[in-house]
């Protein structure tokens, strides 16, 4: 009844079976709404003949969890329901029409990947790669306490890098074998190359927001926080 599953957690609510079901369903609708507006635009594309020179991306921003490692919604730690995102590219025409693309992504990439289908040239001081391009694949996040989270892959390795006062903590699974990511591996030497490139990633220079704290009227600070994004 327009109430929403991070509401309920954190106000103290543990939620149920049922609720969950209930919760996971209405998100199936919402994907399903997502998915026919998707249509209605590929539609239109179609009639006005666009279609077939049109090059069209579907991503998301997030995934979601639903009770995985006791969590709920989104801001919450890069578990993989939370990064593992859908990538669908349809480029001009028929190239690569059916093609499906086993290999790990960045969303990054996909900047680099319109600039280059548009033959304009990337802007001076980045360095992104395309889609097709080999590139390593990271993701940066800020835990509910403000602390910095970094996670690298490499193969089947996921290393996950968290800040906090007391120092640093790393974690890595192999989601080959754990797919969940119930259980770190013990062994010290794992990904220890892609282990020093995340501390190399984590001690690099980051650019500093100077802009005003916005300030955020209680209405609004409510709905930012029903959906996980302020704590």
């Amino acid at each position: 009844h327009g109430v929403m599953l991070s509401e309920l957690v954190w106000q103290g609510t543990k939620p149920t079976d049922e609720m969950i079901a209930h919760f996971v369903s209405q998100y199936d609708a919402e994907i399903a709404v997502a998915d026919d507006a998707i249509g209605k635009v590929l539609d239109a594309l179609r009639e006005q003949g666009r279609y077939e020179r049109a090059l069209i991306v579907v991503t998301s921003d997030h995934g979601e969890l639903f009770g995985e490692h006791g969590m709920y919604s989104h801001g919450t730690p890069p578990f993989e329901p939370m990064v593992h995102v859908p990538l669908i590219v349809k480029y001009p025409g028929d190239r690569r029409a059916g093609e499906r693309v086993a290999r790990r992504v960045s969303t990054a990439a996909i900047f680099a990947t319109i600039l280059r289908e548009l033959g304009v040239p990337t802007p001076e001081g980045t360095n992104v790669p395309s889609l097709d391009e080999p590139h390593d694949v990271w993701v940066e996040d800020i835990d509910q306490k403000g602390e910095r989270v970094l996670v690298g892959y490499a193969g089947d390795h996921k290393v996950v890098r968290r800040a906090a006062e007391a120092g640093t903590y790393t974690f890595v699974y192999d989601l080959a074998r754990d797919p969940g990511e119930e259980k770190p591996l013990d062994d010290p030497r794992a990904a220890a190359e892609l282990r020093a490139a995340l501390e190399a990633l984590a001690a690099a220079p980051r650019p500093a927001n100077l802009a005003d704290v916005p300030v955020i009227d209680a209405e609004h600070e409510a709905k930012l926080r029903a959906l996980g994004y302020v704590r």
